[in-house]
Protein backbone atom coordinates (compact mmCIF):
# COMPACT_ATOMS: atom_id res chain seq x y z
CA UNK A 1 0.00 0.00 0.00
CA UNK A 2 1.33 3.61 -0.36
CA UNK A 3 1.58 3.86 3.85
CA UNK A 4 4.19 1.30 3.60
CA UNK A 5 7.44 1.99 5.25
CA UNK A 6 9.23 -0.03 2.15
CA UNK A 7 8.36 3.15 0.22
CA UNK A 8 10.90 5.04 2.63
CA UNK A 9 13.50 2.63 3.20
CA UNK A 10 16.96 4.02 1.40
CA UNK A 11 18.00 0.53 1.15
CA UNK A 12 15.12 -1.33 -0.49
CA UNK A 13 14.25 -1.11 -4.04
CA UNK A 14 10.59 -2.03 -4.62
CA UNK A 15 10.60 -4.53 -8.32
CA UNK A 16 7.61 -6.86 -9.60
CA UNK A 17 7.29 -10.08 -8.79
CA UNK A 18 7.36 -12.84 -11.43
CA UNK A 19 4.43 -14.62 -10.51
CA UNK A 20 2.06 -15.67 -13.92
CA UNK A 21 1.09 -18.62 -15.86
CA UNK A 22 2.96 -17.65 -19.26
CA UNK A 23 6.62 -19.96 -19.47
CA UNK A 24 7.88 -17.31 -21.03
CA UNK A 25 6.92 -14.66 -17.91
CA UNK A 26 10.02 -15.37 -16.06
CA UNK A 27 11.74 -14.93 -18.26
CA UNK A 28 10.65 -11.37 -19.43
CA UNK A 29 10.34 -10.23 -15.49
CA UNK A 30 14.37 -11.03 -15.28
CA UNK A 31 14.81 -9.24 -19.07
CA UNK A 32 12.67 -6.26 -17.42
CA UNK A 33 14.54 -5.79 -14.20
CA UNK A 34 18.09 -6.39 -15.76
CA UNK A 35 16.96 -2.82 -18.27
CA UNK A 36 15.59 -1.21 -15.55
CA UNK A 37 18.72 -1.62 -13.44
CA UNK A 38 21.00 -0.77 -16.01
CA UNK A 39 19.03 2.67 -16.36
CA UNK A 40 19.32 2.69 -12.79
CA UNK A 41 22.78 2.61 -12.63
CA UNK A 42 23.52 4.68 -15.34
CA UNK A 43 21.41 7.41 -14.49
CA UNK A 44 19.01 7.18 -16.64
CA UNK A 45 14.86 7.12 -16.06
CA UNK A 46 13.19 3.71 -15.06
CA UNK A 47 10.44 1.74 -17.18
CA UNK A 48 7.13 2.09 -15.14
CA UNK A 49 7.95 3.54 -12.41
CA UNK A 50 5.66 3.73 -10.05
CA UNK A 51 4.34 7.20 -8.02
CA UNK A 52 3.18 5.85 -5.03
CA UNK A 53 0.75 8.99 -4.24
CA UNK A 54 -1.33 7.97 -7.63
CA UNK A 55 -1.20 4.54 -7.88
CA UNK A 56 -2.17 1.67 -10.20
CA UNK A 57 -4.34 4.18 -12.46
CA UNK A 58 -5.19 1.28 -14.78
CA UNK A 59 -5.55 -0.78 -12.66
CA UNK A 60 -7.72 1.37 -10.09
CA UNK A 61 -9.94 2.21 -13.87
CA UNK A 62 -10.24 -1.25 -14.28
CA UNK A 63 -11.50 -2.22 -11.58
CA UNK A 64 -13.71 0.76 -11.20
CA UNK A 65 -15.56 -0.44 -14.22
CA UNK A 66 -16.02 -4.15 -12.80
CA UNK A 67 -17.61 -2.41 -9.86
CA UNK A 68 -20.02 -0.57 -12.03
CA UNK A 69 -21.07 -3.42 -14.28
CA UNK A 70 -21.32 -5.54 -10.96
CA UNK A 71 -23.74 -2.93 -9.65
CA UNK A 72 -25.82 -2.68 -12.78
CA UNK A 73 -26.37 -6.32 -13.65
Amino acid sequence: SADSELWDLENCIITPHAAGASPKRHHRTVGFFCENLKRYLTGEAIQNEIDKNVGFPDVDKRAEDIRKVDTEA
